[in-house]
């Protein structure tokens, strides 16, 4: 084969081939992000829409069916869920795969735009946003302080840190839960309204009045045109008390002679706790397409660098939640399974070559052909997730075969008396078409892979792809890098006949029952083809036994992981309150919290979008493996059975492992009128 020939004629034109595929791979190995899976773009965008005040079946009627009609008609669409809470609506619109998220996201939001004119008075403008269900937040942080209360410790959050978190590039958003705002409350004097002839209207009407910001026009001069501004806001509470709210003769009645007006902070719109303490937290989610790891090592060391001193010195930034530690562990342990299996595959090849030589000539393309492959799939943009660390791991048997059949094939023309060139030219010619046969057949096999339609397929184009340039790259080796070394570097140890030491004569005599076990499988063959039609039909026996037992094997998109989680999807009846929502939430921490498994509880309470005072979420972190009998799935079993004694919630409890950070492993979906629905409910789910 005219690689071969080139390879052994110029043998550091080879050399040098080979060192600039291992430096692309090393380069690579740095460059390449970390991830847990491949990232795929999610057509799914999503429509919220504040009405506060209305009840559920109001935003149904007047803003859910409305916006849902209207996107009803834009091509590509496959699904529309929504959901209709007090005060809220939420439109979740799921294109199809094919559809570009970024065009998803424009379509929706020009339909959305011309429908917003026709929405009641008292609904905010609806927010459209591209929805990934694996956006759950990066990294979660809790910032505490003995001397500051809410207030003080929600404006160093929005001042001074979230402005440094959203900084870092790859972060989203860095959202508040738990957060109050300044505000001046007013609570006017009903006997002294009275006295004045005057009612909270006319309050209402005087604030909006002369508490607001005008422009004012513009003031040339010269060659500077200044903008003016009427500025009538206030700024304290004291000035807000001298506000002029009605003229009785020659007096001036005031704010401050009708209400009382002090300054303190709102009702927190969120909740959060920590270990059933109240807490401020921050959740950082990353921008699309950053990477997981990258953006929590970032925040991480922010947070180091704040707690350094840059914060106030009796205020605390702790990291509650972090998603990077599962990925890393992930990643470490199947690296740690590649690195194992690369060694057992190069010592298992020694056993049977029975030369340290040929055992480096053949191992060699085990690391080129991995840092090859990460240097192509680094300029594919691929990760090294879940996928692609399986596809190399997967690999590792694979890569050494082609080495194996060539140089074994060489050994074979040294022993019929041929030079280490001449050995390498016709022992390469001669295996070579039945190897490029079998690179092939594997490239047939995986290769599909990277094409096949819907979301697996989505998944696996990183895993058929990696496979298919690993397995292609081991092949240039074997007919480049292994003939070389062949034909320059000779081996005594593959002569017959040549005096070894205790340890290979050891190995020769592994060597040797190999061969009496072979000469043993012969006469089994020989068997064999005397009774053919038996062999054929135990053949198809065991085949028909083996495909009766897939009907007892469980079918999964992805197997189950452990990683320490459990993430607890909490609702109470439609109307209640944050308070009575997070008093529930603490009667499941309390409970939780006592089982020795139980490591941390972080709640949020009508956190995120589209969350109503009746919902929060829950995550509670789990012991390591290592200090704890029950799996993650065990732990929500007993959890379940635990919580049951709960009245006035639904609970959802799921352990946190797979794509989206763990779901439902059955949805069921119910249609028909909402009363009847909603008597029905009970039933369903006792049943």
């Amino acid at each position: 084969m005219f690689l071969t020939r080139i390879s052994i004629a110029q043998p550091v034109f080879t050399t040098m081939m080979m060192v600039a595929v291992v430096a692309f791979g090393l380069i690579g190995w740095r460059s390449i992000p970390i991830d847990r899976f491949p990232a795929i773009d999610y057509p799914v965008v999503a429509v919220m829409t504040p009405f506060s005040g209305a009840s559920p079946e109001t935003v149904e009627s007047d803003v859910t069916r409305l916006i849902e009609d209207e996107l009803s008609t834009l091509a590509g669409i496959d699904r529309i869920t929504s959901t209709s809470a007090q005060g809220h609506s939420s439109v979740i619109a799921l294109f199809t795969l094919e559809t570009r998220s970024a065009t998803a996201v424009q379509d929706v939001r020009d339909s959305v735009a011309a429908i917003t004119p026709d929405l009641p008075s008292g609904a905010d403008a609806p927010q459209v946003v591209r929805f990934n269900p694996t956006d759950d937040p990066v990294v979660t942080l809790a910032l505490s302080s003995a001397n500051l209360g809410p207030g003080g410790l929600s404006r160093l959050a929005e001042d001074e840190i979230v402005p440094r978190l959203t900084a870092i590039p790859g972060v989203g958003t860095a959202s508040l839960v738990g957060a109050v705002k300044d505000q001046i409350t007013v609570a006017p004097d009903p006997d002294l309204l009275r006295a004045h002839g005057l009612g909270v209207a006319d309050l209402a009407d005087a604030l909006r009045r002369d508490n607001l910001r005008v422009p004012g026009g513009a003031l040339n001069s010269g060659a500077q045109t200044l903008s003016v501004q009427m500025n009538a806001e206030v700024t304290s509470a004291e000035d807000l008390g001298d506000l002029v709210i009605a003229t009785q003769g020659a007096g001036q009645i005031r704010l401050r002679d009708l209400a009382s007006v002090t300054r303190g902070t709102s009702d927190p719109e969120s909740l959060a706790f920590h270990n059933g303490q109240p807490a401020l937290a921050i959740e950082v989610v990353r921008a699309d397409g950053a990477n997981t790891v990258a953006v929590a090592h970032a925040v991480a060391a922010l947070v180091s660098e704040l707690n350094g001193g840059e914060l106030p010195a009796d205020a605390r930034l702790d990291i509650l939640t972090n998603e990077a530690t599962a990925i890393e562990d992930n990643y470490e342990t199947v690296r740690s399974t590649l690195f194992e299996g690369a060694v057992l595959a190069v010592v298992i090849v020694f056993f049977f070559l029975n030369s340290w030589r040929s055992t480096v000539i053949t191992a060699l393309t085990l690391p080129i052909a991995f840092l090859g492959t990460l240097a192509v799939i680094g300029m594919l943009g691929f990760t090294l997730n879940m996928l692609t660390m399986l596809a190399l791991t997967l690999s590792v048997g694979i890569l050494i075969d082609d080495a194996i059949v060539v140089r074994e094939n060489i050994t074979r023309h040294l022993h019929m008396g041929k030079d280490h060139h001449r050995a390498a030219l016709d022992g390469t010619a001669e295996i070579g078409l039945a190897v490029v046969a079998t690179t092939l057949a594997l490239c047939a096999v995986f290769l599909p892979l990277a094409f096949m339609d819907g979301i697996v397929g989505r998944f696996f184009v990183q895993f058929g792809i990696t496979v298919t340039v690993a397995v292609l790259i081991s092949l240039f080796v074997s007919f480049t890098l292994d003939p070389m070394l062949s034909s320059v570097w000779h081996d005594p140890a593959s002569q017959p006949g040549t005096r070894r030491g205790v340890f290979g004569r050891a190995v020769a005599r592994f060597g040797d029952g190999f061969d009496r076990l072979g000469e043993r499988y012969s006469r089994l063959l020989a068997i064999c083809l005397r009774w053919r039609k038996t062999t054929v039909a135990l053949a198809l026996a065991c085949l028909i036994a083996s495909l009766s037992l897939f009907p007892l094997l469980g079918f999964e998109f992805l197997p189950a992981g452990d990683e320490g989680r459990i993430s607890v999807e909490v609702k109470t009846a439609t109307g209640s309150s944050r308070d009575y929502t997070a008093l529930k939430t603490g009667q499941i921490a309390a409970i939780v919290a006592d089982m020795p498994e139980v490591a941390g509880i972080y709640t949020a309470v009508a956190a995120g979008s589209g969350s109503g005072d009746n919902a929060a979420r829950m995550e509670i972190t789990l012991v390591p493996l290592a200090g704890r009998t029950a799996s993650a799935d065990e732990m929500v079993v007993r959890m379940r059975a635990a919580l049951a004694q709960i009245p006035g919630v639904d609970l959802g409890i799921v352990s946190v492992g797979g794509a989206g950070g763990g779901g439902a492993p059955i949805e069921m979906s119910v249609r028909g009128r909402m009363a009847t629905i909603w008597r029905g409910r009970r039933g369903i789910s006792r049943r």
